[in-house]
């Protein structure tokens, strides 16, 4: 059995179901290493009792601590399927977690945390070891209690931004959400430079996060010669009803036109520009900073005309087939042959595209008529409108002008929906 190469264990490996592979880890090392990731390669905490105290000291094992790549802890687990978001945490909790990260945070890759800035500071404690950290989730939730707004402007940059910054020598990806109304504007000016991040994300409302985005221009500045990946997606909170919310923003956006370090020279963008003709002239600007390596444009919430997609993708129309824009997601006031002729001929190797169309009758009846563009390979299309895809029938009308599609809605097949995902440990 020795002589037994691993891929043929690894292959056999793939036809048992992962409980009986947990049954089988004596069998040899392959299925040894494959039965320890599986036990403990992800570990669910949600309360702290006899179980928990036997799987930590297991988890003082070397060898098993080295197998854990992700903790969950959720301590608001209860028979009510609600999350309280403003629960403190206990103190047998607290001397869990301080244990927790000699044991297991030297092997944590990825790091997800949602709570108050206060339940942050508690789960981090003083002393945490995330030595092997590359990729961290922050989400900041509301503070419920008046008394700890005013506190929480401190906690944020004396302890999360300090622990985000101890992640610096290693961190490649970091993503950030607020639900809060909380102020941003310290905790962005204490962070520092990271020489390894490639991918940054932002999501909060810009209106209510930043007093003073000075911060945040920082980030983007010092980070500049490492990023490849950046999303702000900042709507102001009240835009829908009120669109002046949106002139901070833009004016933002747009003061980095002489900053060329800001935005320049990425793979992946995405971003809401505002409503604004300000807003499209910043978007136009930092989509001219990547011409020669933007692969990915993502555009939200924003509804553009015929033109205005020209004006957009024009920077990168220069491009080759083989090295050029791949994926491209936009929302448009209204689709017709013109379109899709426009985006055929400026972006010939765009493999991806999706489209949300504006208003509620919009019509498709263009697409009896439209030529298919034969020389277009376009593999993937999505298409959206009055908040949901448009109907299957409308998809494979549309694929008949379109003969190298073979997936809709990024499913890898033209049939089904799409199915998102998203995992995070809440404090």
């Amino acid at each position: 059995m020795s002589d037994v190469p691993p891929e043929i264990w690894l292959y056999i490996a793939s036809f048992i179901c992962d409980d009986d592979l947990k049954g089988l880890m004596g069998v040899n090392i392959h299925f040894y290493n494959l039965g320890m990731a599986l036990r403990y390669g992800t570990i669910h905490i949600d309360t702290v009792n006899s179980r928990t105290d036997r799987l930590l000291r297991r988890l003082r094992d070397p060898v098993v601590a080295s197998r854990v790549r992700r903790l969950v802890i959720q301590p608001t687990k209860s028979k009510m399927p609600v999350v309280s978001w403003d629960k403190s945490l206990d103190n047998e909790l607290k001397n869990f977690f301080a244990k927790a990260w000699s044991s297991v945070g030297p092997q944590l890759e990825t790091i997800s945390i949602a709570g108050r800035p206060e339940s942050i500071r508690q789960f981090i404690g003083p002393n945490p070891q995330a030595t092997s950290c590359t990729a961290l989730t922050l989400q900041f939730t509301h503070e419920l209690d008046p008394m700890a707004v005013s506190a929480a402007a401190g906690t944020l940059v004396d302890s999360v931004a300090s622990f985000v910054n101890s992640l610096a020598p290693r961190l490649q990806t970091l993503k950030i959400r607020s639900w809060s109304t909380l102020d941003l504007s310290d905790f962005f000016f204490k962070l520092g430079v990271f020489p390894q991040m490639r991918h940054f994300r932002l999501h909060t409302p810009f209106n209510t996060a930043f007093s003073n985005a000075k911060g945040l221009t920082k980030l983007l500045q010092d980070n500049a010669s490492s990023l490849d990946i950046v999303s702000l997606l900042l709507n102001p909170a009240g835009a829908g009803t009120d669109r002046t919310c949106e002139h901070v923003l833009a004016e933002w956006l747009l003061s980095h036109a002489s900053n060329e370090a800001v935005l320049a020279n990425l793979k992946t963008l995405r971003l809401y520009p505002t409503a604004l003709p300000s807003g499209f002239d910043a978007l136009v600007t930092y989509v001219n900073r990547s011409a020669d390596t933007l692969t990915t444009l993502v555009v939200k919430d924003r509804y553009f005309t015929l033109e205005e997609v020209a004006a957009l993708i024009s920077p990168v129309a220069h491009r080759s087939a083989e090295d050029g824009l791949q994926t491209l997601e936009i929302n448009v006031r209204t689709w017709n042959a013109e379109l899709f002729n426009l985006l055929s001929l400026k972006l010939p190797g765009l493999k991806s595209l999706s489209l949300v169309i504006g208003g509620s009758h919009a019509t498709n009846s263009f697409l009896d008529t439209m030529q298919p563009i034969e020389s277009w390979k376009l593999r993937d299309i999505g298409v959206w409108q009055s908040g949901s895809e448009v109907s299957s029938s409308t998809m494979r009308l549309l694929a008949k002008g379109l003969p190298f599609v073979q997936s809709f809605w990024g499913n890898g097949h033209m049939l089904g929906e799409r199915e998102i995902f998203e995992d995070t440990v809440f404090v």
